[in-house]
C-alpha cells in the first residue's frame, strides 16, 4: 500500500502527500471557525456569562467614549430602535448633560435577548465632587451584539 510517486527526482511517499492534504483542510476549517467564532456570535441561546462578558465589554466602551467627551462614538451603542427615534444632534445635545467622569458597574442580569446593567457613574457638580449616582441601563440583543435602549 506504500506507492512511490515519482516527481523530477525527488520521491514522496502517496500516504503522506494525503496527510498534508487532510491537515490543510483541517488548517483552513479551524481559522474558518475561529474568524466565525470571532464576529459578535452572542445569540439568545448563548449561555449567561457570555452575555453579561459580552453587554460588559459594550457598556464599557459607551462610557469610555461619553467620558471622553465622544458623543458621536457613543452614539454607535444604541439600538436600531433608539437611533430611529433619536436624531444625532438631539442625543448630542441631551448626552453632554449626563456626561461622568467615571463609571463602574454592580451587576448585569440577562434574559433571553434583554440585560440590565446596575452601575454607579460618578460626576462632578458645583458643589461636590465625585458624588456617586446609581444608574440601570437596559441592552437589546441585536445581530449578535449587544445595543443600548436609550431612554428620552
Amino acid at each position: 500500500m506504500n506507492r512511490v510517486i515519482s516527481r523530477s527526482g525527488d520521491e514522496f511517499s502517496a500516504h503522506s502527500v494525503a496527510g498534508w492534504r487532510q491537515l490543510t483542510v483541517v488548517a483552513i476549517f479551524g481559522v474558518r471557525l475561529a474568524a466565525c467564532s470571532s464576529l459578535g456570535g452572542v445569540s439568545k441561546d448563548s449561555p449567561e456569562e457570555v452575555k453579561v462578558a459580552a453587554v460588559t465589554k459594550q457598556v464599557e466602551a459607551r462610557w469610555d467614549a461619553l467620558i471622553a467627551g465622544d458623543v458621536a462614538k457613543s452614539y454607535s451603542f444604541l439600538s436600531a430602535g433608539s437611533q430611529a427615534t433619536t436624531a444625532l444632534d438631539l442625543y448630542k445635545a441631551k448626552a453632554r448633560l449626563m456626561v461622568g467622569k467615571a463609571s463602574m458597574i454592580d451587576k448585569v442580569e440577562c434574559d433571553q435577548e434583554l440585560c440590565k446593567v446596575s452601575m454607579r457613574v460618578t460626576i462632578d457638580t458645583r458643589r461636590m465632587k465625585g458624588l456617586p449616582l446609581p444608574e440601570t441601563e437596559t441592552w437589546i440583543l441585536e445581530g449578535g451584539e449587544y445595543r443600548y435602549v436609550w431612554l428620552l
